[in-house]
């Protein structure tokens, strides 16, 4: 695969998925979208108005992103950097940065928040041997010490599209606090995924599993409908909408109905190209 696919790739994967120069180039697969076209700013109005504006290389990997609100005077910029055509790290303005370790795949392992020099959190991804990932765990530091927050398991269907999340929750002792089920029923057409285009707009829905960059970035089509137990505030049922044309997302929106409540929708977040 030449470099310049593998950094159009990289755009909106960040070559989390493993990508050698003997696989199918994507013009010849008749599941990927002839054309590539870069989200170049994404926005959703909660009565605040929220946008994402993405800036990119000349070879299509994202350079960096400006996140702002109506209510704010200023934008925050986060910064993306490469090491070897793979996302080594992303830097906002303040002291924040991520940081990306890989196997001899070129998939990611771990994911770490680091904060003033300090790790403030880490996600370690688990791979099954067709390269999906079956296992997220998450620790935060609590005390001086990183400590096991959450853990997922991940299970897929015939068409490898996530069918099933099993999450466990601990408290600080390091005990079970809570096991919440989600069970996705449906996918969206198939499209390219930029994770930071839609880890803003879907965060809310704490689906932390599924909406986290790796996860994202391992996918090609987004759950229709999550339906979740195991909450103390009893079932929680997501339903997504989307506009998808030709691979592209245009326009996304979720309805939320917790136990037997009326459903209400959250904002729907439009995307620009």
């Amino acid at each position: 695969m030449k470099k310049s696919i593998l950094l159009l790739t990289l755009s909106f994967s960040f070559v989390f998925t493993n990508c050698s120069k003997d696989e199918t180039d994507p013009d010849e697969r008749p599941d990927v979208p002839k054309q590539y076209e870069l989200v170049k700013a994404v926005k959703w109005d909660v009565g605040v108005v929220h946008q994402l504006e993405f800036f990119y290389n000349q070879d299509s990997s994202i350079n960096y992103y400006l996140s702002g609100s109506s209510n704010l005077p200023s934008k925050y910029k986060t910064i993306f950097a490469y090491s070897q055509d793979k996302l080594e790290s992303t830097r906002d303005e303040g002291a924040r940065n991520a940081a990306y370790s890989y196997d001899n795949h070129n998939r990611v392992i771990q994911l770490s928040q680091i904060s003033n020099g300090v790790e403030t959190s880490k996600n370690a991804y688990t791979y099954n041997a067709e390269g999906k990932i079956v296992h997220v765990k998450c620790w935060v530091l609590i005390n001086g010490t990183l400590k096991v927050s959450w853990q997922s398991d991940l299970t897929y269907d015939a068409s490898q599209n996530i069918a099933k999340t099993v999450t466990e929750h601990f408290d600080e002792s390091g005990n079970i606090a809570e096991t919440r089920v989600r069970v996705i029923e449906g996918q969206s057409d198939s499209v390219y995924i930029n994770p930071y285009a839609l880890l803003h707009p879907l965060y809310q829905h704490q689906a932390h599993e599924i909406f986290d960059p790796v996860v994202l970035a391992t996918l090609n089509r987004l759950p229709k409908k999550i339906k979740e137990t195991g909450r103390s505030t009893g079932p929680i049922e997501y339903e997504y909408f989307f506009s998808i044309l030709d691979g592209r997302l245009d326009k996304l929106k979720c309805k939320t109905t917790i136990d037997n409540n009326p459903g209400y929708f959250t904002s729907e977040a439009v995307f620009q190209y």
